[in-house]
């Protein structure tokens, strides 16, 4: 039996569980008072999501 996969023009991009606001939101409440742990249970994101956004959208100052 073959399994055939769509074409890539069929295909859609897996939809954004959060807006550009929320992101930078999130990552810029981040401070040293609160644990990346307890951020994560309060967002439910994964602590590997909250690291990959600390560059892209956490503080700039």
């Amino acid at each position: 039996m073959v399994i055939r996969k769509q074409p890539m023009a069929f295909t859609r991009m897996k939809r954004s569980r959060f807006a550009e606001e929320e992101t930078i939101g999130i990552s810029k409440g981040h401070d040293a008072t609160i644990s990346d742990a307890d951020m994560c249970r309060k967002h439910g994101v994964d602590d590997a999501t909250i690291s990959k956004w600390k560059p892209r959208f956490g503080p700039s100052g």
